[in-house]
């Protein structure tokens, strides 16, 4: 139950600092308006911004079903290098979520910190969607890079890094391992698993474009 409790405490920090930093419906508008392919009307792109701001009134129950998945999937990984290293004997899948969860605590950061960003600096909505705090990203000009690349290179972050070592040093405190041999265990599970993903994006992102 305490895991839950605490990413249902992460959604709602980040779903409250949303509201009192970032004014949704303004950077909407603006982005809207500013498209110039654009052929609507400014009732039709009210309509449209309602609906948006209404579904976003569920961002924290969208948080916390993400976050759920995304720490259960963490540790089906972390279970699946156990395995692979003859470790997984007497080890719950439940301790590895809760260790998964803990550690999430490093991307709630992230987030608040990118908020914090975004609405000190007034950016756009497709800069807010793009941006991520202490990434590669942000050291090119989107317009002069594929977007194909957008992801990878957000994920290159220092933040990544940081959840890399709390999830290696979480698994060697609960599981009482040797640091060489957790961090081994986590990097050759989530590390595939993260290489995975990116391809998989990657793959999408071509066949989008």
């Amino acid at each position: 139950m305490k895991p839950f409790l605490i990413l249902l405490g992460y959604s709602l920090a980040l779903y409250v600092a949303t509201l009192l930093l970032i004014d949704f419906e303004g950077m909407l508008l603006n982005e809207m308006l500013n498209e110039d392919a654009l052929e609507l009307s400014f009732k039709e792109v009210q309509a449209a911004i309602d609906e948006m701001l209404y579904w976003n009134r569920f961002s924290a129950l969208f948080a916390f079903l993400m976050f759920t998945v995304k720490c259960f999937l963490v540790a089906v990984v972390l279970y699946a290098g156990l395995f692979f290293t003859d470790r997984h004997k007497e080890v719950r899948l439940g301790t590895l979520f809760g260790i998964a969860v803990y550690a999430e605590v490093v991307f709630v950061i992230a987030g608040l910190v990118k908020l914090v960003f975004v609405s000190a600096y007034d950016l756009s909505y497709q800069e807010f969607a793009t941006f991520y705090p202490l990434s590669l990203l942000n050291l090119f000009d989107l317009e002069n890079i594929n977007p194909v690349f957008n992801y990878p290179l957000q994920l290159v972050n220092a933040f990544e890094l940081v959840y890399v070592f709390v999830l290696v040093y979480l698994v060697k405190e609960e599981l009482e391992l040797s640091m060489p041999r957790s961090s081994n265990i986590v990097l050759v599970s989530y590390g595939t698993a993260l290489f995975c993903w990116v391809v998989f994006v990657v793959f999408i992102t071509l066949n989008m474009s």
